[in-house]
């Protein structure tokens, strides 16, 4: 299948994935608050609806439920018989002395019955009374044999009482000694179940009514210029409410259609952008998808955020956006993304021009603080200035929408904070995002150039000449990139790296020659057209090993495009006519032009550019500036006959540029000096 179908059917698909996340809810949108004047037209209901309780009212009614509620207990009446035999049990290791045994049973029989009489009013224990808190109502439910009754707490005995009288009676008939710790048989016999109390709780919290009134369809809720009050807010804020419950949640066509047409359009003009402006981005299948990656990451954030009453969309760092693009790509794309990503996720704020505007400035007040710069602090005074435009954005905003300072939302610029540490921690993503797409920041580009890299220290080593060239070339990539404003570390680290296969055949290659004898003297020109060539492979084998960069791997394969071996194939060709043979020029240059591909981004470009100049400024006999001027205009002239450019992003008016950089760069090279006059 064609790249581009591949691209717009994955642009397709994103606008679909967000257009599902986007909020599915048709809502009434009016800017009001309290205190306010009704900016709208007027308010009519177009339906009956319940006005909804203020969540303070609500659970008001809540708490006054849990206080009206009578705590239910379980009357356990097995408890009294077994006290009245371990009653009998404790009588029976004693020897009384009672005047008869009539008298004995009597006491029995009075023990007994003053038993069943305290168990048969209820005994309960203290800690219930703290823990259940009764003490107000002062009655409970007690579940006697399947029956549920009301009881007063006043004709219940507490533990402590049911003993207290059993002892004092008991002291009618034994001295105290004798008595022991005969309260120790007393246990309650009237249980709380927690298990039925939280089940009662429940149904009967369930019953109170979240709502306090009614008002029916064709009512006027407000009326235009009116003042919006404290309960007319309430009505305004349950109209809405039901509107929502109404047309809510729901996949209706028109609203999934409209929400795919505003992504469409969105992702559309995205596309156009990066086809139009940024050829070289949408070229590459990784870029497309880190964009289309970041479009959605910050969607479904936001759309989770939504889901949550207690979370405010200003957790979210949306300036996370153009720091991520500043750092692989440059300023203008940020922002261009940075404003798509905004409208993206704009449907999900009750306040979207409040959204879009806080979100933006602060964005954009980040990303010119940090724009070209490659030092690590910069990004602290950046996340200040964000903290600080964040505020004074909102409060500006609020302002102009409130009425007086009182009815600001101050505590929204308790989430501002947050955002800025989820920023810092998102940031560090950086690296994890440059791996997984391929890209190549200029912290890693700084780290590349450091010649002690092992790659350049063993080029340096084993081909100097080859290192020597490769740093020159990187002098005027990097001269010739700033002056069109392309990326300079870029070029200039690519150009070190260009060259790097040449460590594996060093001796082949004429820079790196210490005498007059070639190797390639006992070589057919074929076979030394081939080693030549290898050096391509050889770099990206050896780039793949030492895992460089894939954009790095491009100045390798490309600083040659498909130009020709000129000296071997003339040396082939020559070879040919000595022997009487036809030379089929067509077929030899087959076996004689490096394999490719041509460059094309400005970057690579320029490294082919200056990598030919350089190598071909070596064997001028004289440096002056006409000679230099020849030379330039002479390589760049081959390659664009060659179709090198066919494919690169360069212009024509920046390939003059660039020639010219590369004449005034030789010239300072190699001390080129105006002729000054005979002084006789």
């Amino acid at each position: 299948m064609n790249k581009t179908y591949i691209m717009l059917l994955v642009f397709v698909s994103t606008a679909i994935i967000i257009s599902l996340l986007l909020p599915r809810q048709h809502t009434i949108k009016f800017s009001y608050s309290q205190g306010e004047e009704w900016a709208h037209d007027d308010l009519v209901a177009d339906f009956s609806f319940p006005i909804q309780k203020s969540k303070l009212e609500y659970n008001q009614d809540i708490e006054a439920a849990k206080e009206r509620f009578t705590p239910i207990y379980i009357m356990a009446t097995e408890v009294s018989e077994g006290v009245k035999n371990m009653f009998a049990q404790y009588l029976s290791t004693y020897d009384y002395q009672m005047s008869s045994s009539d008298m004995l049973n009597e006491f029995k029989s009075s023990a007994n019955n003053l038993i069943d009489s305290i168990y048969g009013a209820g005994v309960i224990i203290n800690y219930n009374l703290d823990t259940v808190d009764i003490s107000k109502s002062g009655f409970i439910r007690v579940v006697e044999n399947g029956e549920l009754a009301t009881m007063s707490l006043k004709h219940i005995y507490t533990l402590d009482e049911a003993r207290a009288v059993f002892e004092s009676w008991l002291n009618g008939y034994m001295s105290a000694k004798e008595v022991g710790d005969i309260h120790e048989y007393f246990t309650a016999n009237i249980i709380y179940d927690e298990v039925l109390n939280n089940t009662e709780m429940s149904d009967m919290l369930a019953t109170v009514s979240s709502t306090k009134g009614f008002i029916p369809a064709g009512s006027q809720i407000i009326k235009s210029g009116n003042v919006v009050t404290a309960s007319t807010l309430q009505v305004i804020d349950s109209y809405k409410q039901e509107y929502a419950l109404r047309n809510g949640d729901t996949y209706s066509f028109t609203l999934l259609l409209g929400n795919f047409v505003y992504v469409f359009i969105i992702l559309a003009i995205s596309y156009i952008f990066l086809s139009c402006f940024r050829k070289e981005f949408s070229k590459s299948m990784s870029n497309v998808l880190f964009i289309l990656f970041i479009y959605i990451l910050m969607v479904a954030m936001s759309y989770g955020v939504s889901k949550f009453d207690n979370l405010n969309l200003y957790i979210i760092p949306y300036i996370i956006v153009p720091f991520y693009v500043v750092t692989f790509y440059d300023i203008r794309m940020s922002i261009f993304e940075y404003i798509a990503v905004l409208f993206l996720c704009a449907p999900f704020s009750a306040a979207p021009v409040e959204f879009l505007f806080v979100n933006l400035f602060t964005g954009l007040a980040g990303i010119f603080i940090m724009q070209n710069s490659y030092y690590r602090q910069k990004l602290f005074v950046a996340v200040g200035g964000m903290l600080l435009i964040y505020n004074l954005s909102f409060i500006s905003i609020s302002f102009m929408n409130e009425p007086n300072i009182s009815a600001m939302k101050w505590g929204t610029l308790i989430w501002f904070p947050l955002n800025i540490i989820i920023f810092l921690a998102l940031y560090q993503l950086v690296y994890l995002l440059e791996k997984i797409f391929g890209f190549v920041t200029d912290i890693t580009l700084f780290e590349l150039c450091d010649t002690n890299h092992f790659l350049l220290r063993e080029l340096a080593e084993k081909a100097p000449g080859t290192f020597q060239h490769s740093v020159q070339v990187a002098n005027l990539a990097e001269a010739a990139a700033k002056e069109i404003g392309a990326n300079p570390l870029y070029a200039r680290t690519g150009a070190l790296y260009h060259d790097i296969g040449k460590t594996e055949n060093p001796q082949y290659f004429i820079e790196n020659s210490t005498s007059e004898f070639s190797l390639h003297d006992k070589l057919e020109p074929l076979e030394s057209a081939q080693i030549i060539k290898r050096h391509i492979t050889d770099g990206v084998m050896l780039a793949y090993r030492h895992n460089l960069p894939s954009a790095l791997t491009d100045f390798i394969t490309g600083h040659h495009a498909k130009s020709l071996i000129y000296y071997f194939y003339h040396q082939h060709v020559s070879k040919i006519i000595a022997n009487g043979e036809q030379v089929d020029e067509a077929e030899i240059q087959k076996h004689f032009r490096y394999d490719g591909p041509s460059p094309v981004s400005k970057e690579a470009t320029i490294c082919m550019m200056a990598d030919s100049v350089e190598a071909a400024s070596r064997s001028l006999k004289e440096y002056t500036s006409e000679a230099i001027s020849d030379l330039v205009d002479s390589v760049i002239d081959v390659q664009l006959s060659e179709g090198s450019f066919e494919d690169s992003l360069l212009s024509y008016a920046e390939i003059m540029k660039v020639k010219s950089v590369l004449k005034s760069k030789i010239e300072t090279i190699y001390h080129v000096r105006i002729e000054y006059p005979d002084r006789k």
